[in-house]
């Protein structure tokens, strides 16, 4: 399964494509970009053209429900498209790293 990754924001989103695990039990990122908010739609299109996703997952943070709509507009009948939560994925990252990289 592949998956693309939307974490939206005012001025710049977060894109990243990946499958779900790998041997190591992490996802194989694929690729990943960071690009302007009033690009989103023309990466998404050029990232569904090239990947070919099963699932678009976007967060529910900042301008989804804007970027939801626009994004949907352009995506395959048919691609499941969905809507995450964020709350706390910040700090539980931080924590995970912390975790896993510090002594």
């Amino acid at each position: 399964m592949i998956v693309l990754a939307i974490d939206p924001g005012r001025s710049k989103c977060g894109l990243a494509v990946c499958t779900p695990r790998d041997d190591s039990d992490r996802p194989r990122i694929l690729q990943r970009e960071v690009v302007p908010t009033d690009k989103l739609v023309i990466h998404v299109v050029s990232l569904v053209d090239a990947h070919k996703p099963d699932v678009v997952l976007i967060g529910d943070g900042t301008q989804s429900a804007t970027l939801r709509k626009a994004v949907a507009k352009v995506l395959p009948e048919g691609l499941a498209f969905h809507e995450v939560p964020e709350a706390f994925t910040s700090q539980r990252v931080r924590a995970r790293l912390q975790k896993e990289w510090l002594p």
